[in-house]
């Protein structure tokens, strides 16, 4: 008798151990990271050329005559229509002559209207002509916009006064739902 009052403690014993132990299961929000990578190849063929990329051998270049490089667009997902989401885009950057004005740009369409149109200040981060650069800002989409019907999210990259090329390799777009409450910044 003694042996089963021992065998019950041992195991009432080991459970509330393991259950003491274990961490509370969190709700996962949506969340989805898009890796680009121009080496796998991507729309806006005609940019990408081989050379001295950040990774690879290929990379998006725009120029006099060709003011937007990479296009990337995604339409947003079921999941977050309605929804405040987060966009943290990042990348690489380089040109040639540091007054060049051009930038790796976020915008944000419905039905043809541009609700949002942004840089990610890629010419404050490029400290020397030839040189590749990171840039990543986030960037905050509230519930109004979207909540717009046929929301797309577009990155690309834009050298608005084409002085000099502007070149863009391995970007990266990551979404992901946020509660405003809990994520202000």
């Amino acid at each position: 008798m003694i042996k089963l009052f021992i065998n019950i403690g041992s195991v009432a014993l080991f459970v509330s151990v393991l259950i003491s132990c274990s961490e509370e299961i969190s709700t996962q929000k949506y969340r989805h990271v898009e890796t680009i990578d121009l080496d796998h190849g991507l729309f806006n063929l005609h940019t990408i050329i081989e050379g001295d990329a950040h990774s690879g051998k290929k990379f998006s270049r725009a120029d006099v005559g060709n003011n937007f490089g990479l296009g990337y667009s995604l339409a947003l997902p079921d999941t977050l229509i309605g929804k405040s989401m987060a966009v943290n885009v990042s990348g690489w950057t380089r040109t040639g002559d540091l007054s060049n004005g051009c930038d790796l740009v976020l915008t944000v369409t419905s039905n043809d209207s541009i609700l949002l149109w942004s840089g990610c200040m890629a010419k404050e981060v490029m400290k020397n002509p030839n040189e590749w650069s990171f840039v990543s800002k986030e960037f905050v989409l509230p519930t109004e916009m979207t909540s717009k019907n046929n929301i797309y999210i577009n990155v690309m990259a834009h050298n608005i006064e084409a002085k000099s090329f502007f070149d863009v390799d391995d970007i990266k777009v990551e979404y992901k739902e946020i509660d405003v409450e809990t994520d202000k910044e």
